[in-house]
C-alpha cells in the first residue's frame, strides 16, 4: 500500500478527521487482485474511490453508466488509466448525507450527515471489486 500526504492545505476544510489522513492511497485488493485508489477530492474533501479492470473485462472502455455494480452512491466514473492498460470504476462520497469538508468551513447545516473516512471508501472499493471481478468471471 503506498500513501500520498498532504496534496491540498486541509486547514481550509477546518478541523476534522480528515486532517490526519492522507490524500490518496493506492492498492491491490486481496480478494481480487485488482487494482484500487481512494483520493481525495482536491477542493472540496470528499473521498473518491476506483477500481481498475483489465483489457478484456466486459466493462473496459465502458461508461460507468453500464456499470450495474452496488457501492456508495452508485459507480459515478468511469475512465482510462495509464497507460491505458486499465480502465478504472470508480464512485464518491460527496451525496446527500455525505458530509463534505468544506461544507463544515462554509457553515451549512451538518445535521444527519456523516463523514466517509479512509477506511470506509477502502471497504466500498472491496465490494467494487468483488462485483467487478464477480461480473469478469461470469462473461
Amino acid at each position: 500500500m503506498t500513501e500520498y500526504h498532504k496534496v491540498k492545505d486541509k486547514s481550509k476544510w477546518g478541523n476534522g478527521p480528515w486532517i490526519g489522513e492522507p490524500d490518496k492511497v493506492q492498492w491491490q485488493d486481496d480478494n481480487t487482485g485488482l487494482n484500487c485508489i481512494a483520493q481525495r477530492n482536491p477542493d472540496m474533501g470528499h473521498w473518491c474511490g476506483y477500481v481498475a479492470v483489465p483489457m478484456g473485462h466486459p466493462l473496459y472502455g465502458k461508461s460507468y453508466h453500464d456499470c450495474n455494480a452496488t457501492v456508495h452512491g452508485g459507480p459515478t466514473f468511469s475512465g482510462p488509466g495509464d497507460p491505458n492498460l486499465s480502465w478504472w470504476i470508480g464512485f464518491d462520497c460527496g451525496h446527500a448525507h455525505d458530509l463534505i469538508p468544506l461544507s463544515l468551513k462554509l457553515g451549512f447545516s451538518l445535521k444527519g450527515q456523516v463523514y466517509r473516512d479512509l477506511a470506509y471508501v477502502k471497504s466500498q472499493c472491496g465490494i467494487l471489486a468483488r462485483q467487478l471481478k464477480a461480473l469478469a468471471t461470469h462473461n
